[in-house]
């Protein structure tokens, strides 16, 4: 029967024409047979199927034409149809999510073992209808009564131009201004002292707020939960005062220096920082010791790291002998070399320390220093050195006082050396100038030098700076 009380039409025994009874049954039937298997088609590893007039949930009626698929071998393959235009599509990983499961099909090398038909879920059968929707509670609802049951409709939350509601995923939505629409209701001050929100001249267009100082030269900025710092602009003559237990008055800075030496700074961080002024200039840069690891004649030398800066000592030597340590690398040109030192130099001859600049190709050295001499006077002067313990003769040398200089620089351009003498590191006398490879070649090795020429000899850097 056909959902009928009365049986389909029956084949008799001695009925003539059987097969076209047959055929009309089937005829009915066909529209339910779309996508089953074909045996007259299915062979080996193809895989036959009927096709028919597929309508989608849309309503849409489509052609489905007979067809083929070629199977994997040994493997389980996986046929779907697409719930729009009916195609039929196949895999070996599985059903894809959102296609009409038809058939998984087991192949072994040659042929179908096995298979399932799945063909029960046909989107068109499947698909359903809404039957009823309703707004729930109190409220202005959100469902629009103009749906269908193929289509429902939900209202805007909102209906102005000028607001934006976001879904923020977690279960909270966040409603904003996305245009200069919108007022405010209300606006005042909290908690105790002067109120900055200005109630007198504030709109429910416009918002308004007093400044928290009245002078154009004064400044305030918000760190946080650092609190407020207080400033003077460009406008100011003078910072404002700020009074400490009602005695102590400082003006509000960025830097307090007092006579004591020493430097209170207020940096960004908002915690102050104490840097003591050197007595002999310029802040001094102390050296580390890492700074130099290369070292050259340096076998009975030392180079010694301490709080105020490095300390280079050499043993007694025979003769003209340079022990120096350098750099990891010569600095780029332009540059300046800049070092405070104190050397303590005795009657003998020519012992003393500096700046050295070395070939490491050649194995030359020169050095810029302040050098002694055995009749007592003192250098501050140049010289080179075909090896540490190979004196070549004087670049540049001027006699000095008892007290020499307690700056020297070397500066490299790229084509001339300069050599200065500075009493503070910020006044500089320059006392000669020469070509760069007036000796050296390739200078590509810069650090620290000592001679100890007949006596043992040391020397504090208490600063050096190696850049542009």
């Amino acid at each position: 029967m056909a959902n009928s009380t009365s049986n389909l039409d029956l084949i008799a025994t001695a009925q003539a024409f059987k097969e076209m009874l047959a055929n009309m049954l089937f005829d009915a039937a066909s529209p339910s047979m779309i996508w089953g298997r074909r045996a007259s088609t299915t062979n080996g590893l193809t895989w036959g199927y009927f096709g028919g007039t597929f309508v989608n949930n849309a309503g849409t009626a489509n052609s489905v034409a007979n067809g083929t698929v070629t199977l994997t071998a040994s493997t389980t393959n996986y046929l779907m149809a697409n719930p729009s235009t009916g195609a039929v599509t196949s895999n070996t990983t599985g059903f894809t999510a959102g296609l009409v499961p038809l058939y998984s099909i087991v192949t072994g090398t040659t042929g179908v073992t096995s298979y399932l038909d799945y063909r029960s879920y046909q989107p068109s059968i499947t698909g359903g209808q809404l039957q009823s929707v309703a707004n729930e509670g109190t409220g202005v609802g959100i469902y629009d009564t103009g749906s269908t049951g193929g289509a429902v409709k939900l209202k805007s939350l909102v209906a102005g131009t000028g607001i934006s509601v976001v879904d923020n995923g977690n279960g909270t939505i966040t409603i904003g201004a996305s245009g200069t629409s919108g007022t405010v209701t209300g606006g005042a001050n909290e908690g105790s002292g002067v109120g900055v929100f200005d109630a007198a001249n504030s709109t429910a267009a416009t918002l308004k707020y007093k400044t928290l100082v009245a002078s154009t030269g004064v400044t305030v900025t918000d760190n946080g939960t650092s609190g407020i710092a207080l400033g003077a602009s460009a406008a100011a003559t003078a910072g404002p005062a700020v009074q400490q237990a009602g005695s102590t008055v400082v003006a509000s800075a960025t830097t307090v220096n007092f006579a004591a030496g020493f430097a209170v700074t207020q940096p960004s961080t908002g915690v102050a920082q104490v840097t003591v002024n050197s007595p002999y200039g310029t802040p001094d840069t102390p050296p580390q010791t890492s700074l130099f690891p290369n070292t050259v004649n340096f076998a009975s030398a030392t180079l010694t790291q301490q709080a105020w800066g490095a300390q280079l000592s050499e043993t007694s030597q025979s003769s003209e002998y340079v022990a120096a340590a350098y750099m990891s690398a010569y600095p780029s040109t332009p540059f300046q070399c800049v070092v405070r030192l104190k050397v303590m130099p005795l009657l003998t001859n020519f012992n003393g320390a500096g700046i050295a600049i070395r070939d490491s190709g050649t194995g030359k050295v020169m050095c810029f220093g302040l050098h002694s001499q055995g009749t007592g006077a003192g250098y501050v002067g140049v010289k080179n050195y075909n090896s540490p313990t190979s004196y070549s003769g004087w670049q540049y040398n001027a006699l000095t006082v008892i007290i020499p200089p307690n700056w020297i620089r070397v500066r490299d351009n790229g084509t001339t050396m300069y050599w200065d003498i500075s009493p503070d590191g910020v006044l500089w006398t320059n006392l000669a100038s020469f070509s760069r490879t007036a000796f050296l070649a390739n200078p590509n090795q810069i650090g620290l030098f000592v001679n100890a020429n007949g006596i043992a000899t040391a020397a504090c850097f208490f600063s050096f700076y190696a850049g542009v």
